[in-house]
C-alpha cells in the first residue's frame, strides 16, 4: 500500500486535518493488510466455505481498526470451524 502523496482537503477540513486523516487512513490500511496477510485470514476461512473481504480495509476509507469479510458455507456449523 503505497501513501497518498497529492490530495486537496475534505469539505469541512483543512489541509492539515485532511493531511492527518488521510495518513491515519493509509497507516490502518497496510496494518490491516498485513494482520490478513500473516493470519492467512483468506485461507483459513476458505477451508470452510467461500469467503470475500470487503468494507473499507478494501475501499481505503478505515477510519478505526476493522477488518470485515462475507463469509458463505451451506450447512456448516460452529464445530466443523
Amino acid at each position: 500500500m503505497t501513501s497518498r502523496k497529492t490530495f486537496a482537503p475534505l469539505p469541512g477540513l483543512d489541509t492539515v486535518q485532511t493531511h492527518e486523516l488521510l495518513t491515519r487512513a493509509d497507516t490502518l490500511q497496510e496494518e490491516a493488510s498485513r494482520v490478513v496477510s500473516d493470519l492467512r485470514l483468506l485461507e483459513h476461512l476458505g477451508h470452510h466455505g467461500e469467503v470475500v473481504q470487503l468494507g473499507s480495509s478494501i475501499s481505503g476509507l478505515m477510519t478505526w481498526r476493522a477488518i470485515d469479510f462475507s463469509f458463505y458455507s451451506p450447512g456448516i456449523n460452529a464445530e466443523a470451524v
